[in-house]
C-alpha cells in the first residue's frame, strides 16, 4: 500500500492560511490598502433600451436595412427551433421507451473506483482559495514591473485563466500524491471518442427544452417578485469589448478554459467523491447544485443545476470527461453567440 504523503498533513494548510493573513496584513499596515479588483462597467441600461425596442417591434424595420444581420439572426433562430423540436420529439420517444431505457442505463453505467474522497475535495478548495487570494498581488506586480494598465475586461479574463491553470495544477499535484496520472485520476480517456461525443450531443438536445423551460419559469417568477439579477461579468464583456484580439481571447476562455476548469473539478473530482458516498442521483444533484451556485445567478440556478446533472450523467455513462466537456463547451458557445447577437442589435440600433 502506498505510503500517505506528508503533504496531506493539516499543518501545511494552516501554515498557508497564516502566511496569507500576514501578507494581507502587511499590505494594510503599509497604508496602501489591499490590491483592488475592478468590475466591468454596466450596460444594463442599454439592454433595457433594447428590450423596449423589441417590444415595440421596431426590430423588423431595422432588419430590413441590415441584410447580413437578418441572415445570421434568422439562421440562429432556425437552428434553435430545430434543436427545440428535436428535443421535444426525443423526450416523447424516451417517455414511451422509459422501461427499456432504465434497463439500458443499469447495464451501461460506469462503476467508479474510490479514487477521490471528500477530504481531497476540501484540500483542493483550500489550496485553490489560498493561491487565488494571491492573484491581486500577482496582478499588481505585473502592473508595476511592466507599467501597463489592466482594463476591467482584461482583469476578468486574466483572473479566469489564472483560476483554470491553478485548478489544473492543484489536481495534478493531488493526483501525483496518489501515485496516478491526472488523466487516470479524473477519468480522461479517448477510447470510443466519437460514440461518447455523439451521445453527449444527443443528450444535450434532449434536455434543451427542459433547460429553456426552467429558465423561462425562473425569469417569470423573478419578474413577478420584482427581482432583477445582475448581469454576468462575461456577458458584459462581450457587450462592451471592442478589441478583436480580446474578443477572441474571451471566446476561447469562455468556450474552452472555463468548461475545462469546471469539468475537472465538478465532474472529475467532486462527483466521484460524492458518488463513493451515495447513489448516482444524490451525487449528481448535489454536484449540480454546487455547480449552479458557483455561477452566482439565482435566476439561472435551477437550469444550471439541471445542466450540471446532465453533465454528471454523461460522466457516469461514458466514464470520461470528454463527453461532458464537449457539451459544456457547446453550451457556453451558444451563450457567446447569443451575446454577440445582442451586441450586433445594440450596434445596429445605435444604443
Amino acid at each position: 500500500m502506498r505510503r500517505r504523503s506528508h503533504w496531506y498533513h493539516p499543518l501545511w494548510y494552516i501554515i498557508s492560511f497564516v502566511a496569507l493573513l500576514l501578507l494581507y496584513g502587511a499590505a494594510l499596515w503599509k497604508g496602501g490598502g489591499l490590491p483592488r479588483t475592478r468590475e466591468p462597467s454596466s450596460v444594463e441600461l442599454r439592454l433595457e433600451r433594447l428590450e423596449h425596442v423589441l417590444e415595440q417591434e421596431r426590430v423588423v424595420t431595422l432588419l430590413e436595412h441590415h441584410p447580413t444581420l437578418q441572415f445570421w439572426l434568422g439562421l440562429f433562430m432556425v437552428a434553435g427551433v430545430i434543436v427545440m423540436v428535436s428535443g421535444i420529439v426525443s423526450n416523447v420517444v424516451g417517455a414511451v421507451r422509459w422501461r427499456r431505457l432504465q434497463i439500458w442505463w443499469r447495464a451501461h453505467r460506469t462503476r467508479w473506483p474510490p479514487i477521490w474522497s471528500l477530504g481531497d475535495v476540501g484540500r483542493l478548495v483550500v489550496l485553490t482559495l489560498t493561491w487565488m487570494a494571491l492573484f491581486p498581488f500577482v496582478e499588481q506586480g505585473y502592473v508595476n514591473v511592466l507599467r501597463v494598465t489592466v482594463s476591467p475586461t482584461a482583469h476578468l479574463l486574466i483572473s479566469s485563466t489564472y483560476l483554470s491553470l491553478l485548478i489544473g495544477c492543484m489536481l495534478f499535484f493531488l493526483a501525483h500524491l496518489k501515485g496516478m496520472t491526472l488523466s487516470r485520476a479524473i477519468g480522461f480517456s479517448f477510447a470510443r471518442l466519437w460514440p461518447h461525443c455523439g451521445h453527449g450531443v444527443i443528450s444535450y438536445v434532449t434536455w434543451m427544452p427542459w433547460l429553456v423551460g426552467l429558465l423561462w419559469l425562473s425569469a417569470t417568477i423573478a419578474r413577478a417578485v420584482g427581482y432583477q439579477p445582475p448581469p454576468h461579468p462575461l456577458s458584459l464583456f462581450f457587450l462592451e469589448e471592442h478589441r478583436p484580439g480580446w474578443l477572441w481571447y474571451g471566446a476561447l476562455v469562455t468556450c474552452l478554459g472555463a468548461p475545462l476548469m469546471e469539468e475537472l473539478f465538478f465532474r472529475g473530482m467532486l462527483f466521484p467523491a460524492l458518488r463513493a458516498k451515495c447513489s448516482f442521483g444524490w451525487a449528481a444533484v448535489l454536484s449540480g447544485v454546487l455547480f449552479g451556485a458557483l455561477h452566482g445567478n439565482w435566476v439561472a440556478l435551477l437550469p444550471i443545476t439541471v445542466l450540471g446533472v446532465l453533465l454528471a450523467y454523461l460522466y457516469e455513462r461514458t466514464g470520461t470527461l470528454l463527453a461532458s466537456l464537449l457539451v459544456h463547451a457547446l453550451h457556453n458557445g451558444i451563450m457567446v453567440l447569443l451575446m454577440l447577437c445582442y451586441r450586433a442589435l445594440l450596434q445596429a440600433l445605435g444604443l
